[in-house]
């Protein structure tokens, strides 16, 4: 069993929740490399060190030791096959949220200092402090905008003040609004590089990932790996110059999925499969463990900024896409 470092959260309750894995990661590894690649991959090097095969559950930390080092001078220039065209609106006092449309809100790291002051503000004791663990700048700001974004955004779904929110987490650190709330109004926050997502939705489950392009984690182990032996040949078919990128769009689309579903890594990576290759649209193709899970969601591409690919999964169809731009002109009502 692996060790918690004390300065870590640990526990269930809304006080102390299991930190999400791209968090626990950032705590101790270098600025920008919390991608969900390196954590899969280091619980891997962990169990074969100590000669035994087990999944992570989500509340388990890790030493600092068993964190493989991450080159600051990682390439992030991964040649794009393809572009996912999405137009990010800028929202207004006016902004609302349709009961037949799912949003996107992208919100950039460099937000300016008045801003960031607006939405520590919005943040619960527990949130401010454990955003103020973070070793690094960057780690810090992506707590707290995309924490605080998503207080602002979904007391104004809700008409209630920022402050006064309530969270739940399930056993794998998936967060939901407390009973009280709407407990249709759906939410799932993302970030990685650049940039912050969040996603809406009424009476729809959702899950959404961003993650910064780097050739150095695209690698052919790590696919054979995580990904399904149909996803491994797709890009294995590929031209080189166009595999990093076609990587994270799997990736993305398939983390989204399993963000969604709320239930961490208990599913294998190897289980199901997305179409990703150019040109082909986002979907789930197969789905081993439950054959109606493919007919039930429906995955799209984000086209969130340079270096870095992104993806949506939404239960259900019948749901139109509208992306938005953080922070929105004017102030929203609560």
């Amino acid at each position: 069993m692996i060790a918690s470092p004390s300065s870590f959260v640990n526990g269930t309750n809304e006080t102390e929740r299991p930190l999400w894995i791209s968090e626990r990661i950032a705590l101790i590894a270098p600025s920008g490399a919390c991608c969900l690649t390196t954590l899969r991959r280091d619980w891997l090097c962990i169990a074969a060190r100590h000669r035994q095969t087990f999944k992570p559950p989500i509340h388990r930390q890790l030493f600092y030791e068993d964190i493989a080092p991450v080159s600051s001078n990682a390439v992030n220039d991964c040649s794009e096959y393809t572009r996912a065209t999405t137009v990010w609106h800028r929202g207004s006092h006016r902004y609302a949220l349709p009961p037949d449309e799912v949003h996107v809100w992208r919100a950039n790291l460099q937000q300016s200092p008045s801003s960031l002051a607006s939405l520590t503000q919005v943040l619960s004791a527990d949130e401010r402090a454990r955003a103020e663990r973070y070793h690094f700048e960057a780690d810090r700001r992506r707590s707290i905008i995309g924490h605080g974004a998503s207080r602002i955004l979904l007391a104004h779904c809700l008409g209630a003040a920022p402050e006064s929110l309530r969270f739940i987490y399930n056993e794998f650190g998936k967060p939901a609004l407390a009973p009280g709330s709407l407990p249709h109004l759906q939410f799932n926050i993302s970030h990685s590089g650049e940039w912050i997502l969040i996603a809406l939705s009424f009476g729809r489950i959702l899950g959404v990932d961003v993650e910064r392009k780097r050739e150095d984690m695209a690698t052919a182990e790590i696919a054979a790996r995580f990904f399904s032996p149909i996803e491994c040949s797709t890009l294995d078919a590929l031209p080189e110059t166009q595999r990093c990128a076609a990587f994270f769009a799997c990736w993305t689309r398939k983390e989204a999925y399993l963000k969604a579903r709320g239930d961490g890594l208990s599913l294998p990576l190897d289980q199901f499969d997305v179409a990703f290759a150019p040109g082909a649209e986002p979907r789930l193709v197969a789905t081993r463990h439950d054959p109606s899970e493919a007919h039930r969601w429906k995955l799209a591409a984000l086209g969130v900024g340079p270096g870095h690919a992104a993806a949506l999964a939404v239960e259900g169809a019948d749901w139109q896409l509208k992306c938005w731009d953080w922070p929105p002109a004017g102030s929203l009502p609560g």
